[in-house]
């Protein structure tokens, strides 16, 4: 029996995807006779109040997102991102910072090739939040030596910081 996982690599499986998204195209583009409801508010924002219009306001998000996106060595992703959680997220969250999501590209595992590893996180402020985990982190033993671990298991490693439009105004007001 041959292992198809094991000789799919990120191309082929980008390939593969793209002619299954082109033969469900129909039902993606709206062809369902379906009315949908409108979507919830993306990052747990809220509708507060509806202004004069009858159009809803969004609360105002006061969060800083850390994205890590990893690329781990090929055939290391699943292992990669078992460690990840059972070390580092523990370390994360008692400096604060809450797990919004981890996902994987392609969504499978790959055996020789590196699969793309991204993990979201909030903060609740730029103030507090952010300084206090920066500081819970950096001087923590078991933190450097879980990035000294990390560098050998990846072929890149990256480290994003974001906000809401709305909250840019708050972060730029200094």
């Amino acid at each position: 029996m041959i292992d198809m996982r094991s000789d799919i690599s990120r191309r082929a499986f980008m390939a593969v995807g793209a002619a299954a998204g082109v033969a469900s195209l129909g039902a993606m583009a709206g062809c369902s006779q379906q009315t949908a409801s409108p979507p919830e508010p993306a990052n747990g924002a809220q509708a507060t109040e509806e202004d004069e219009g009858g159009q809803a306001e969004m609360a105002q998000e006061e969060k800083l997102y850390v994205v890590d996106t990893f690329m781990p060595k090929p055939g290391d992703g699943k292992s990669f991102l078992d460690d990840y959680m059972k070390t580092y997220r523990p370390m994360a969250e008692d400096a604060g910072m809450v797990l919004v999501s981890s996902t994987v590209a392609p969504p499978m595992w790959l055996d020789n090739d590196s699969n793309t590893v991204q993990v979201v996180w909030a903060l609740d402020d730029i103030a507090v939040a952010c300084w206090a985990m920066s500081s819970a982190t950096r001087y923590n033993p078991a933190y450097v030596e879980w990035c000294a671990a990390v560098r050998k298991r990846v072929v890149s490693r990256d480290r994003s910081y974001f906000a809401s439009e709305e909250y840019m105004e708050v972060l730029n007001n200094v």
